[in-house]
């Protein structure tokens, strides 16, 4: 069976976004590389995540009504991505999102779908060792760029229509900097991955800058192999932190309902066979505060499919 690596880099592809003018859920294009197969095979691959998540709108929270409401968001992307080996310690990624939203709120639902924001991300391995104990140490570390490819319409484009608030749009009309590090310690079938990511944004045409995002993972692995099977169950935590969105980043005029944090509680699988493999993952929040606690995420699930290509030369 082909060796296995660990090298989860949590590469933020997109911001949390949330809008003012209508309170929703955050969507979020979180891409977690997770155990990746085949420290030294380049493959292409096709991964699925659903998030969801309600939210409260007071009464005259946007001047549209007396009354107050509530709203169930919805969003699904599928994302298509691949890695090709530069040399043996560099290594490309590229990620091309397609997304669906969909808001439903006092009987009416709202939807917005079309290709997101593709990104390139350029990862280099700085630690590949084994110890005399058997420890198996791996550091890695890169950065990359997201760039405006999907969909984005300012507010002011269709007045009415919360299909043009910022978190429930394709893109964000933005170019972004995205950084990561990642270490990872195995023993036997035994393995922690500790990882972190940092999404840097710039504000869009329409000065709509959103706000920048820190996340982390930790998660315990174990390998079990059997002829050309392996797999690998995990269990960890996630953690993500946002900050403000500017609603006009040259007037420093920042989205006061928007910004915050989530904590997950993870748990999953990951199966290889030959040249293909199979991962799942179901997360669950456990601690919360987002939008100054106006909304709410629920359990959340993904799963991804992937095709080895070309072996790369170790020497």
């Amino acid at each position: 069976m082909k060796r296995i690596l660990m090298c989860g880099v949590a590469a933020m592809l997109a911001s949390l976004q949330c809008g003012a003018c209508a309170l929703c859920g955050c969507s979020s294009s979180n891409n977690y590389l997770g155990v990746l197969p085949d420290f030294y095979t380049n493959f292409f691959g096709l991964q699925y995540q659903y998030r969801s998540f309600t939210s409260f709108r007071p009464a005259n929270f946007d001047y549209r009504g007396e009354s107050s409401s509530v709203s169930h968001e919805s969003y699904n992307t599928a994302l298509l991505w691949g890695r090709f080996y530069v040399s043996k310690n560099v290594h490309l990624f590229v990620f091309v999102p397609v997304v669906s939203n969909s808001k439903l709120e006092d009987g009416v639902r709202a939807n917005t779908q079309g290709i997101g924001d593709a990104s390139v991300l350029a990862n280099v391995t700085l630690v590949n060792r084994t110890n005399k104990g058997g420890w198996q140490h791996t550091l890695q570390a890169g950065g990359g760029v997201k760039t405006p490819t999907g969909k984005y319409q300012s507010l002011q484009d269709v007045v009415l229509s919360d299909q043009v608030v910022p978190n429930m749009q394709p893109g964000t009309g933005s170019w972004d900097l995205l950084f990561n590090a990642n270490y990872t310690v195995r023993k036997g079938g035994y393995g922690i991955n500790l990882d972190a990511g940092y999404n840097a944004n710039t504000p869009n045409a329409q000065q709509y800058k959103y706000g920048n995002h820190f996340n982390t993972s930790l998660n315990g692995v174990y390998w079990l192999q059997r002829n050309k099977w392996t797999v690998m169950p995990e269990i960890g935590l996630r953690y993500e932190n946002t900050a403000m969105d500017y609603d006009n980043y040259s007037k420093g005029w920042v989205d006061s309902y928007t910004g915050g944090y989530f904590l997950y509680a993870t748990a999953g699988a990951y199966v290889y066979y030959k040249r293909m493999g199979l991962h799942a993952m179901y997360t669950i929040p456990t601690s919360q505060h987002y939008a100054t606690g106006l909304v709410t995420a629920h359990n959340q699930f993904e799963t991804g499919l992937y095709v080895l290509l070309n072996r790369q030369n170790k020497k």
